[in-house]
């Protein structure tokens, strides 16, 4: 998904330094997930190589129970949902712009 929020020519590269995957937690009266949480850092280099943006984020949502309707049969669902979400925050003005 990062590609196609890139500008032509532009590439970045991604270190997920940590993860810890959704867990269900089933109650007497409902069903919880406990969002994931991805921990990574990452470089967005232009066309001709140069550094334009290094950061780090850590990436967790509470109302991600909402959002896992995405991928609804994949066990990875939730981390995925997460990770559209953040790419979409993060380089989604690139992509609009296009």
């Amino acid at each position: 998904r990062i590609a196609e929020a890139l500008r032509d020519g532009e590439r970045a590269e991604v270190n997920i330094a940590d993860i810890r995957r959704a867990t269900a937690i089933s109650g007497a009266s409902s069903h919880e997930v406990v969002p994931p949480r991805i921990s990574l850092t990452f470089k967005r280099l232009s066309a001709k190589g140069k550094v334009v943006q290094t950061a780090s984020r850590t990436l967790q949502d509470n109302a991600l129970q909402l959002k896992g309707r995405r991928y609804e049969n994949d066990p990875l669902r939730y981390e995925k949902a997460l990770v559209d979400d953040w790419v979409t925050k993060e380089f989604g003005a690139v992509a609009a712009a296009r």
